[in-house]
C-alpha cells in the first residue's frame, strides 16, 4: 500500500490505503489538500492523484506526502516496502486543518521536527509521572501551558516564544491553541495497547 520514491516522498496507493477511513474520496483529497500534506507537481498543481511505476513494474495511482509529514507518520521508524501495513495507514484525517508551513526542507526543518518529538515526549512522560492531567479529546489529549510551559522551559531549556512557533509547524502533531479561554497545548494520545499502555514518546 505504500511506496517510497528516490526523494524519500511517501506515495500511499489510491484509493486502497484509505479503506476503512469512513471518509468519501473527495473527502479525504480535500482534507489533505487544505492541511498542505500533498506533495503536488509544481507542473501539475491540480492534479492530487498521480501515476507512477513501482519496483515490481506494476502501475499505481498514488497520493504523494510531504517529506515532513512523511517522517512524523513514520513515527521514526524506517520506511516499510511494498506489501507491508504502514503506519500512516492508521493515522486519521486531520480534524484541525491549518496549513503546514512551505519550509519543511534542510536542516532548520530537521531541527524543528526533532524538538517537537522531544516536546510530545516530555509532555507524556510528564502525564505519566502524574504532573500533568489530560483532557482526552477523541485521538488527541489536551493540556494547560500554565503547568506545562514551565515544565518544557526547565527540561527542555525552550524559550516560550519557540514553543509556540513550534506548535504551528505540524499542528497534528503538536498544536498550541486557546480552548475554553485557557491557552492548551494538544499533543496525539498514545494508541491503546501501545506500550503496554504506557505513554510512549
Amino acid at each position: 500500500m505504500t511506496h517510497v520514491d528516490p526523494a524519500g516522498v511517501v506515495c500511499l496507493k489510491w484509493p486502497d490505503a484509505f479503506n476503512g477511513c469512513g471518509l468519501q474520496s473527495k473527502a479525504i483529497l480535500d482534507e489533505l489538500s487544505h492541511h498542505g500534506w500533498l506533495a503536488l507537481d509544481p507542473l501539475s498543481p491540480f492534479r492530487k492523484v498521480t501515476e507512477i511505476e513501482v519496483e515490481s513494474g506494476e502501475k499505481w495511482r498514488v497520493v504523494r506526502l510531504q517529506p515532513a509529514v512523511s517522517r512524523l507518520m513514520a513515527i521514526g521508524q524506517p520506511a516499510r516496502p511494498v506489501g507491508l501495513t504502514p503506519t500512516a495507514e492508521r493515522v486519521e484525517p486531520p480534524r484541525q486543518p491549518r496549513p503546514v508551513p512551505q519550509e519543511t526542507d534542510g536542516a532548520g526543518a530537521d531541527e524543528r521536527l526533532a524538538l517537537i518529538r522531544k516536546v510530545v515526549a516530555t509532555l507524556r512522560a510528564a502525564i505519566q509521572q502524574g504532573l500533568l492531567t489530560p483532557e482526552a479529546d477523541g485521538p488527541f489529549v489536551w493540556l494547560p501551558s500554565r503547568k506545562a510551559e514551565s515544565l518544557l522551559i526547565e527540561r527542555l531549556q525552550l524559550e516560550r516564544t519557540k514553543i509556540l512557533r513550534l506548535g504551528a509547524v505540524v499542528p497534528d502533531v503538536f498544536l498550541c491553541r486557546t480552548r475554553n479561554k485557557l491557552h492548551c497545548y494538544r499533543i496525539p494520545a498514545v494508541p491503546v495497547g501501545e506500550g503496554g499502555g504506557r505513554d510512549q514518546p
